[in-house]
């Protein structure tokens, strides 16, 4: 009998020494990127990795100098070969640079078994690309401009602000990643806008345009004032549409920056009269009393309505001395 145990005891020693290898695999969390130098108006990947361990109390990098387009996504993947276990835990970014120079992507850190793991930081070169000219867009297949209804206004007047999409291609959708913090601006978003897609002909080549988002800007100080670019990030259709499983073709994801836009502000003309509480815009008022008639016992009701496209909180209430109503 002790010949045939042998075996049985060596293949089950074999199998045990297999798995307290796999078990003794160190953890490693480590960070990549697609590249390590690109153009300013351009993307990149990031990938965080955690191989052969569970982690815990992710701690995303230092990303600062740049714009999140998406992410973090997080993946799990697990595959067994010839008994050994390799497990990935994957967290993904796309990231695009706010300025140009060495930008740095901090660490990232992870718990595993109580013990803290840590990526190294990456430095990414950014450089100088061709940047889309203001007005243009000559030979881009797709762009969005930052357009304003008119170049000059008064402290205070409304300006219409549209973020317009010019393309050649199919755009699937669109994501606005960050817009200007419109400093030295009052800024409200215009809650119906008009998104109908519409042809127009910009430096001799015919694109598809749709409005997709508009604000309305009111300056607070006179000067040249300074819109920053906005960060979008669209999603084109590529290849057959046909050829597609679902019929939707595939999507891929591009940035886009537009320019700076700058509008002249002048101050309200002087000597305005005592009664200008600073609303510049067309304006009209109605009023409306509950009754028409009344004792000098009674109380009256009276509503003021007033519309139109300047900065209504700059707006106040009449003084009524004048019907001896206070």
């Amino acid at each position: 009998m002790q010949p045939k145990i042998l075996p049985a005891l060596f293949f089950f020693l074999l199998g045990l020494s297999t798995a307290v290898a796999a078990q003794r695999r160190v953890a490693q969390f480590e960070a990549f990127t697609d590249t390590e130098e690109l153009f300013l108006d351009s993307y990149l990947e990031l990938n965080l990795v955690l191989r052969n361990g569970e982690g815990t109390d992710f701690s995303p990098p230092d990303l600062k100098d740049f714009r999140i387009l998406s992410g973090p996504s997080r993946g799990v993947s697990t595959t067994v070969i010839n008994g050994q276990v390799d497990m990935e835990m994957r967290f993904s970014y796309t990231l695009q640079p706010r300025r140009l120079g060495k930008l740095q992507i901090g660490a990232a850190s992870i718990k595993v078994n109580n013990r803290t793991l840590r990526t190294r930081p990456i430095s990414i070169s950014v450089i100088q690309g061709n940047k889309q000219k203001k007005g243009a867009g000559a030979g881009e297949e797709y762009f969005v401009r930052a357009e304003l209804n008119k170049s000059q206004a008064y402290v205070g007047e409304q300006v219409r602000l549209d973020y317009k999409l010019y393309t050649r291609v199919e755009i699937q959708n669109y994501n606005m990643i960050e817009e200007s913090g419109y400093l030295d601006f009052y800024a409200e978003d215009f809650q119906r806008i008009d998104g109908q897609v519409r042809k127009e002909t910009l430096s001799g080549r015919e694109y598809y345009t749709r409005i997709l988002k508009s604000l309305a800007l009111y300056p607070q100080k006179a000067g040249v004032l300074r819109i920053e670019p906005a960060s979008l990030q669209l999603g084109i259709l590529v290849g057959d549409p046909s050829e597609s499983f679902f019929f939707g073709g595939d999507v891929r994801r591009a940035a886009v920056l537009t320019e700076a836009v700058e509008l002249r502000v002048a101050p309200v003309p002087g000597n305005p009269p005592v009664s200008f509480s600073g609303a510049v815009g067309d304006f009209s008022m109605s009023a409306l009393l509950n009754r028409n008639t009344a004792t000098t016992d009674d109380m009256l009701t009276l509503q003021m309505t007033v519309v139109g496209d300047g900065d209504l909180k700059r707006i106040e209430a009449p003084v009524l001395i004048r019907w001896g109503f206070v």
